[in-house]
């Protein structure tokens, strides 16, 4: 709108639930690319905390030291449902302390993956449904999956991504360690893509494959 304005612009915080039916979710990366962009800064978030256990927020600094006490202005009513609302920001919260994530104790009886991808130019979020469809609890996971190739993940919620590319391996956070018979959890990503928005196409839970739905 102004092309001459050469001075300073004011800190954002973007809130976007994964569910909104609304505005659509894809409009969250968007955003993050059009003030990423005004700011000169990176599409890749400097850090990521969890301001409670089912929202995840990617910040980017628009200076080298931004203040760890500053927190958001409006908080979001967190959903119902365990799907996370992932919201980047530029004066991040100290990270709140978590339990150790127990880990992996036997191997589910059977397991079952869905995943939906909204896609948009050049970027994507995936969200997976785990469900275990065994009779004994899980307790402890790593659910392991190949990303389509150009695929890069950027950030994640309700589980730890490594690596962010290739063969990656999502792994339980403190409080969604377990999963009874019959239970279910949902994770999910952001990622970059050259071309190629698709899924993927397999999943093994603990070392066992599981049904794709």
């Amino acid at each position: 709108m102004y092309p001459g304005y050469t001075g300073r612009y004011p800190r954002m915080q973007l809130w976007h639930g994964t569910t909104d039916t609304t505005l659509h979710y894809n409009n969250f990366g968007e955003e993050i690319k059009q003030w990423t962009n005004l700011n000169g800064l990176s599409q890749t978030p400097a850090f990521t905390d969890h301001p409670q256990s089912s929202w995840t927020r990617p910040s980017t600094s628009m200076s080298p030291s931004p203040s760890p006490s500053a927190s958001p202005t409006r908080s979001p009513s967190p959903s119902p449902s365990p799907s996370p609302s992932p919201s980047p920001s530029a004066s991040p919260s100290p990270s709140p302390s978590a339990s150790p994530s127990p880990s992996p104790s036997g191997q589910p009886g059977a397991c079952r993956v869905s995943a939906t991808v909204n896609s948009w130019a050049n970027g994507l979020t995936e969200d997976i449904a785990v469900t275990n469809t065994g009779s004994s609890a899980v307790n402890g996971w790593s659910l392991a999956f190949t990303l389509p190739g150009g695929q890069t993940i950027t950030n994640g919620w309700n589980a730890t991504y490594s690596p962010t590319s290739g063969q990656v391996t999502a792994t339980n956070v403190s409080y969604n360690g377990s999963i009874p018979p019959g239970g279910s959890v949902q994770i999910g990503f952001q990622a970059t893509h050259t071309g190629n928005a698709g899924k993927p196409t397999s999943f093994t839970l603990n070392g066992a494959t599981c049904t794709v739905s």
